[in-house]
């Protein structure tokens, strides 16, 4: 059985909408998110167009692994197809308390039946990640040369953005493991979620021409753009009223 491919998180989501596309009607079932803003954890749904075909919940955790105080995030997605096709992925990211740099990244994911552990260690001194994928018993490593600091898409769009100062027209570079990708801060703005209104950084990436609202305040997504060549993906946060 051939071994996943170390995708950017941004390609999982194309992917999952393109499967969409094949199972449009089997998605009508899937049932929304519980909205919870308490205890570092919050939720975001996956919308194809305004129709919702999954959901994320994203935890904050402080820990020590040896001497090192570290920063967990933890984000479990789940997609439903149709019922003999859906897709759950749980990605754990340990990150430095203070730099946020990724130290490793675990993920456990299941796609129609198969089940596949990948662990990503990120050694940003000498500049280099190793990716191990074990599947059915078997593993397969694969290591990769990138100039440090590297970082983790993840970590960038929940941790990194949470201890930065936007401003307006600076563009931010970052490494990550198999590409480079630019942020552009555009403008503040203020947009309305559910009839909440919201002062925003509206941040472009490059590449995949993503758009990310970042609330001003909290530093926190509430929306991710995607556009694809047959619609686009929307990975939006529940809110609280």
């Amino acid at each position: 059985m051939p071994f996943s491919s170390p995708l950017h998180p941004l390609k999982r989501f194309i992917i999952i909408s393109l499967l969409f596309v094949l199972g449009f009607s089997s998605f009508q079932n899937i049932k929304e998110g519980v909205c919870l803003e308490k205890g570092g954890e919050f939720f975001y749904k996956v919308y194809y167009h305004s129709l919702c075909v999954g959901k994320i919940k994203v935890r904050y955790s402080e820990n020590s692994i040896g001497k090192d105080c570290i920063n967990t995030l933890i984000l479990d997605t789940y997609v439903r197809i149709s019922p003999f096709l859906h897709l759950i992925d749980i990605d754990k990211i340990y990150t430095h308390l203070f730099t946020n740099l990724p130290l490793k990244v675990e993920r456990k994911v299941k796609f129609r039946g198969k089940e596949e552990d990948i662990l990503e260690e990120y050694d940003q001194e000498e500049g280099e990640i190793t990716i191990t994928y074990i599947q059915e018993g078997k593993s397969k490593v694969n290591i990769f040369k990138q100039t440090p600091p590297i970082h983790n898409p993840l970590e960038i769009f929940f941790l990194y953005v949470r201890k930065m100062e936007p401003i307006v027209g600076n563009t931010y570079e970052f490494n990550l493991p198999l590409i480079r990708t630019k942020i552009f801060v555009e403008e503040i703005k203020e947009v309305k979620i559910k009839g909440i209104k919201y002062s925003v950084y509206i941040m472009k990436g490059e590449p995949k021409n993503f758009v990310i609202w970042l609330d001003k305040n909290e530093k926190i997504p509430l929306r991710v753009y995607i556009p694809l060549y047959f619609g686009k993906v929307i990975i939006e946060k529940d809110v609280c009223k």
